[in-house]
C-alpha cells in the first residue's frame, strides 16, 4: 500500500510538493493544467517534463504511442514491468537503469525514448539518441528510437553531423519525433478520461488493463466527435430515431461504439446492433479489442441469440437477415429481452422495409383504429392494408432507435427522421477540412452548427483528412458493343430484311 496517498484531493484540488514520480501523478489526477504542474520552481523542468510524457506513455494517453508491454531493468531490458507502483515511489531525479527514458516493447519491437526539454543538453556531436541507437544495434535487436523534446522544428534545423542526423531521420520516418505541443495534447486526453478513483485504486486499474494489454487508447476524429455530441444533446432532450448518415469507411462503426458506451453509463442495460451486411461485425468486434476505451462491453454474436438469458447486459450483434427467418419465435425472443435500443447498421441495405419495420422494429401487434392516414413513423404503404402501428407502443417497447448508413436517402424518408437528428458526413466535408481556410471554415460552421468550431479547436482530436480516401466515380462501359451491333446489323439486314437488334428490342 502506499502511505500517505490513498485519497485524491481533487475536492479541495491540493498542488502536491513533487518530490517524486507520484507526487506528478496525483496533480494529474487532482486537475492540475499542465502548465501549472510544469511551474514548479523547486524542480528542474525537464525531470517533470519526463515525469509526465512517462505517465502519459504508460496510461495509453500518449497520441502516437501505444504498447503491449513496458520494459525495465537494466539493458537488454529483459523484465516486463507489472507494478507501477515502481515507478510511483521513484525520485523526480531518478538516474534511469538504462540509456533511455523510457522503453516500450510494441508487436516484438523495443521503442526507446530519448526526453529532453532543455535544447542546450542536446549536443550537436551526440545525444542520447546516438548512445540508444549504439547500444540497441550492437546488440541483434528489433528496435526504434523514438525522442520526445521541447520543440521539434529547432531539433529538426539543427546541424548534425552525418550519423546523428541519419538517426534523427530514422526518428521522423518512424513518427517518433514528439514534442511539448504533442505532450499538450495528449495531456488533454488524460484530463478527458476523467479517472475518478483513489490512487491505489489507479495504479491497480494501470496493472489489471493496461500494462499487459495490446489495446490502444482512442483518438477521435472531428466528425466522430461533432456526431456523438450532437446525438447526446437531442437524446438528452428526448429524440428518440437518429441517423448517422456518414460516407462508408468514415469511421461509423466508432462512431457506433462511442454513441453505445455512452448509453450503457446513462443506464441502458441491453442494446441491439444488426446489420445488412454480416462482415461489420467482425468490424465492430475488432474495434472493442482495439479500443481501451471499450474494454467494458460486453457482447453476444448472433449464432447465441436465442440462448441469451434475460438478465444479460451488453451489446447483441446479428444480421437483419437472421431475424427475418422464423421471425415470429425471434421475435418473441425480442421482446422477452426487452432491448433498450436497436441500431441498424447498412440501413440502406434491406431494413427500410415493411418487413423489417413490422418483424424487427415492432415488438407488439397493435394497430389503430380510425387512422387510415397515421403509419409508422408517418410512412404510407399501399400493399399492406393494416400497418397503423402506435408510435407511442414501439417507443415504449424500444427506447431508442438508431439507423447509420453512407447512403441513406430511403432510411430519411422511410422512417420520417428529423433533420437536426440526422448527422452527416459527406465527400464534400472531406474536401473542405483537407483544404480549411477562413472562407471553408465559415461554411463548415453554417453546415454544421458552432459545434463544429468546438471540435475544430479541441487539440485532442484528429482534424487531419489529408489521409482519408478519395471519391472515385466508377462509370460502366461497354466498349465497342455499339459498333460491333451496328455491323451485325448490316451484315445480316440483305439476308434477314430486318435489323437483328431491333428485332431483340421489339421482343
Amino acid at each position: 500500500m502506499l502511505s500517505k496517498k490513498n485519497k485524491l484531493n481533487k475536492i479541495y484540488k491540493i498542488f502536491e510538493e513533487q518530490n517524486n514520480r507520484g507526487d506528478v501523478l496525483l496533480n494529474m489526477l487532482n486537475d492540475f493544467d499542465y502548465e501549472e504542474i510544469m511551474e514548479d520552481n523547486i524542480n528542474n523542468k525537464g525531470d517533470v517534463f519526463e515525469t509526465i510524457c512517462i505517465w502519459l506513455i504508460i496510461c495509453k494517453c500518449f497520441i502516437g504511442i501505444n504498447y503491449t508491454n513496458i520494459r525495465s531493468g537494466k539493458f537488454p531490458y529483459d523484465k516486463d514491468l507489472n507494478n507501477v507502483e515502481k515507478i510511483f515511489n521513484q525520485s523526480l531525479h531518478t538516474s534511469n537503469d538504462g540509456v533511455s527514458d523510457i522503453t516500450i516493447l510494441d508487436n516484438n519491437i523495443y521503442i526507446t525514448f530519448s526526453i529532453k526539454y532543455n535544447e542546450k543538453k542536446i549536443s550537436q556531436k551526440k545525444t542520447d539518441i546516438s548512445d540508444i541507437d549504439n547500444t540497441f544495434k550492437n546488440n541483434n535487436i528489433l528496435y526504434k528510437v523514438g525522442l520526445i523534446v521541447k520543440n521539434k522544428n529547432k531539433i529538426s534545423e539543427a546541424k548534425y553531423n552525418h550519423i546523428h542526423k541519419q538517426i534523427l531521420d530514422n526518428i521522423k520516418s518512424y513518427n517518433l519525433l514528439f514534442d511539448e505541443k504533442d505532450v499538450k495534447t495528449s495531456f488533454k486526453v488524460f484530463k478527458e478520461r476523467k479517472y475518478n478513483k483513489n490512487i491505489d485504486e489507479f495504479l491497480e486499474l494501470i496493472n489489471r488493463e493496461y500494462l499487459f494489454s495490446e489495446k490502444k487508447i482512442l483518438i477521435k476524429k472531428l466528425h466522430q466527435e461533432m456526431s456523438f455530441l450532437k446525438f447526446i444533446n437531442n437524446y438528452e432532450i428526448g429524440y428518440l430515431t437518429h441517423l448517422l448518415d456518414q460516407i462508408p469507411r468514415s469511421g461509423k462503426s466508432i462512431l457506433i461504439l462511442l454513441i453505445v458506451n455512452y448509453l450503457f453509463k446513462k443506464g441502458l442495460k441491453k442494446i441491439l446492433i444488426m446489420t445488412s451486411v454480416v462482415a461489420t461485425i467482425n468490424s465492430f468486434i475488432e474495434n472493442l479489442y482495439e479500443f481501451v476505451d471499450f474494454k467494458d462491453i460486453k457482447y453476444v454474436e448472433q449464432e447465441n441469440f436465442m440462448d441469451i438469458s434475460n438478465d444479460f447486459n451488453g451489446i447483441v450483434f446479428c444480421s437483419v437477415q437472421y431475424l427475418k427467418i422464423n421471425s415470429e419465435s425471434k421475435k418473441e425472443k425480442l421482446k422477452n429481452i426487452g432491448f433498450d435500443c436497436i441500431i441498424i447498421d447498412e440501413c440502406h441495405l434491406g431494413s427500410s422495409t415493411i418487413k423489417t419495420k413490422e418483424n424487427i422494429l415492432k415488438y407488439d401487434d397493435v394497430y389503430t383504429e380510425n387512422q387510415e392516414d397515421e403509419t409508422l413513423y408517418g410512412v404510407k404503404n399501399q400493399e399492406d392494408e393494416i400497418i397503423n402501428v402506435d408510435i407511442e407502443i414501439i417507443r415504449k417497447n424500444i427506447k431508442l432507435c438508431i439507423f447509420a448508413s453512407g447512403t441513406s436517402d430511403k432510411t430519411k424518408i422511410f422512417y420520417n427522421i428529423p433533420n437536426n437528428c440526422i448527422y452527416e458526413w459527406k465527400y464534400f466535408d472531406i474536401c473542405f477540412m483537407k483544404n480549411l481556410n477562413e472562407n471553408n471554415i465559415d461554411f463548415m460552421k453554417k453546415r454544421h452548427g458552432d459545434v463544429f468550431l468546438h471540435c475544430l479547436n479541441n487539440v485532442s482530436l484528429n482534424t487531419n483528412y489529408s489521409k482519408c480516401p478519395k471519391s472515385i466515380l466508377l462509370k460502366h462501359s461497354i466498349g465497342d458493343l455499339t459498333t460491333k451491333i451496328d455491323n451485325f446489323n448490316l451484315k445480316n439486314q440483305t439476308k434477314y430484311g430486318y435489323s437483328c437488334f431491333s428485332l431483340f428490342v421489339l421482343n
